[in-house]
């Protein structure tokens, strides 16, 4: 009987050296599998990156596949593995981007798993949103578009995706106003060459932020506050946190993308060249608080907020954002069809 036990304490003892064996060899496989993983995920957003660029560059071959290789040298992937072709499917606007890596293991060799396979591909065509061809864009299906100012021109069309207000006085727009919702009018003398109402919504485009931290060949840590200087936009620039401009000028084309707030202060932010375009790009809102204040380009806050409250404010592109308020003094945007190539050299789309 104490031999039986003896046996079986030594059965019980073999088991649980088996279970943790089995246990630490899964453990130890599952920290490759999810390193594996979050690669993945940093490739996919890399290469989705890169063809937006690429699409932007269309039809020319040779660009299209340099500015590709350019996001992924940048990113820190290896451009001997990438593959760019385009056309794509007898499409000259479309371009598709390849990547394949070998991503090593370090306990999955245990098991006899040296290497997991890691496949990525993104097709992206040149062209897209409507987005930016309105001089004020609102995407909000829940808030009106809000004009409450005086003395506000509009030089270009308006859309609002719910109902557009105009409480403001003196407001002239050249263009066509339109609400997927009503438009709303009980302003003194409001202007406009046509008003449209009940038209269908237009959506608006919006991107992840990891696919927008790769597409930036520069990046910063932190707020940020330039004041006076000028600010290089080829390859993108991402601001991880707030931003404040004040009296800056623009040079290139590309976009300034900021993962938090965009303050624009001082009198004026302007290009350096008639040729140069950029796009302000906030993933939380935009507020004018400058007067007298001047910007070329596009103002871009698709999930927030641009709130222009000041005196003598001038923007000569296109205002977009999911909620848009126009409350200030002698305000006017004029519609330039030819600033929204700065978004993503041309608002590129991924197709699949």
């Amino acid at each position: 009987m104490i031999r039986f036990a003896r046996f079986q304490r030594g059965q019980a003892l073999a088991l649980v050296v088996l279970m943790m064996t089995v246990m630490t060899a899964g453990a130890a496989l599952a920290v490759d599998v999810g390193a594996a993983y979050a690669h993945k995920q940093r490739c996919e957003s890399v290469i989705e990156a890169a063809a937006l660029a690429a699409a932007s560059h269309l039809p020319s071959e040779n660009a299209a596949r340099a500015a590709a290789l350019d996001i992924v040298e940048a990113n820190g992937l290896d451009t001997d593995k990438v593959t760019v072709d385009t056309p794509y499917t007898h499409d000259v606007t479309r371009v598709y981007v390849y990547y394949t890596d070998l991503k090593p293991t370090y306990f999955g060799k245990t098991l006899g798993i040296n290497l997991f396979r890691i496949n990525m591909q993104a097709v992206a065509r040149h062209g897209g949103p409507a987005v930016f061809d309105y001089a004020l864009f609102s995407g909000s299906t829940f808030e009106y578009l809000d004009i409450s100012g005086a003395d506000i021109v509009v030089d270009g069309h308006v859309h609002g995706n719910e109902d557009v207000k105009i409480r403001g006085a003196n407001v002239s727009v050249t263009g066509q106003l339109e609400a997927s919702g009503i438009v709303d009018v009980r302003g003194s003398t409001v202007v406009a060459g046509a008003v449209v109402n009940y038209v269908d919504s237009v959506p608006m485009p919006s991107y992840d932020i990891n696919t927008l931290r790769a597409l930036c060949t520069t990046r910063h840590i932190g707020d940020k506050h330039w004041s006076g200087v000028n600010i290089n936009v080829d390859g993108n620039l991402f601001v991880e946190g707030n931003l404040k401009l004040s009296g800056c000028t623009v040079s290139g084309c590309g976009m300034i993308i900021c993962s938090g707030s965009i303050e624009l202060a001082g009198t004026d932010l302007r290009y350096t060249n008639e040729e140069d375009k950029f796009c302000l790009y906030s993933l939380n809102d935009i507020k004018i608080t400058g007067t007298d204040f001047y910007a070329d380009g596009i103002l871009y806050a698709p999930t927030g907020e641009v709130d222009c409250h000041g005196a003598s404010l001038t923007v000569n592109g296109a205002v977009v954002a999911d909620l848009l308020d126009l409350s200030g003094v002698d305000v006017t945007v004029y519609h330039d069809s030819e600033a929204k190539n700065a978004f993503f050299g041309g608002h590129s789309v991924l197709t699949r």
